[in-house]
């Protein structure tokens, strides 16, 4: 068994390999710039273990102003997208008069991001996180680390980008 003090310094250590492998989807950081410069209300909204600071030192080495954002987590609300309540706080916090049908939310979760946003009206958008292929995911299988797996991700989404841009 591990002792209080071996717990804290793992702890420690998974923070700083997480703000480390932090990797921004550049496309996804620049649709959040362009909406917030075109005037739109952008709230960033997770069901995450991580504190909400962290959360926002992340967000700050991927570009300093989305850490400036509207933060909704679960870690510090006490409530989950899984459960529609995380969006019942957003929706609480900016006033009755906001229209949920309005609000377009984007995410990866088909629960979470799309089936209990929908259920209270808001319109959906899916980010489809990148599929490995057969070499990527050897990769991930044969080394079975950590980092061999953010490898693979990097891999993928550098090759999706590429043959979006060979399709064009």
């Amino acid at each position: 068994a591990l002792d209080d003090e071996q717990v804290e310094l793992l702890k420690q250590w998974e923070l700083e390999a997480e703000l480390e492998n932090v990797i921004p989807v550049s496309e996804n950081v620049q649709k959040c710039l362009d909406l917030c410069h075109n005037g739109e209300t952008v709230v960033l909204i997770s069901d995450m273990y991580l504190p909400k600071e962290f959360i926002q030192k992340m967000l700050a080495k991927a570009n300093p102003e989305l850490s400036k954002l509207p933060l909704y987590l679960s870690s510090d609300r006490g409530w989950q997208k899984t459960t529609s309540m995380l969006y019942m706080e957003v929706y609480k916090d900016f006033g009755a008069d906001y229209d949920f049908d309005r609000w377009i939310h984007t995410g990866d979760s088909p629960v979470a991001d799309r089936k209990m946003a929908r259920k209270l009206g808001i319109v959906t958008k899916s980010v489809i996180p990148p599929k490995f292929n057969d070499y990527e995911a050897a990769l991930v299988k044969q080394l079975g680390t950590y980092d061999a797996y953010l490898i693979a991700g990097n891999m993928a989404r550098f090759r999706e980008s590429h043959d979006q841009i060979r399709e064009q």
